[in-house]
């Protein structure tokens, strides 16, 4: 009986050690979890403030075209009425 009882008590150590050891798992993975989080919210960040600048340049790509599109109406206009020689077309 008292080798039942020692056994016993053995087993009931060795459960003790895995679950401390479980516990500091749980702990390691809460804390990746956060560290993760953390990251995942600034690569956000990142994300918003590139698409920002994104829409600003192509803001301004359209702004110059538009301008180019306008300057190269007014050349054939003036070419078509004679008010300036024809050079061809500003590309």
């Amino acid at each position: 009986m008292k080798m039942y009882f020692c056994f016993k008590r053995t087993r009931l150590l060795d459960n003790s050690v895995r679950l401390e050891r479980m516990g500091g798992n749980v702990d390691r993975s809460y804390q990746v979890c956060i560290e993760t989080e953390e990251i995942g919210g600034q690569i956000l960040n990142d994300l918003h403030s590139q698409r920002d600048q994104i829409n600003a340049s192509r803001n301004r790509v359209k702004f110059v075209n538009d301008r180019a599109v306008m300057v190269r109406i007014r050349v054939m206009y003036d070419e078509s009425w004679g008010h300036i020689p024809k050079k061809g077309l500003i590309m």
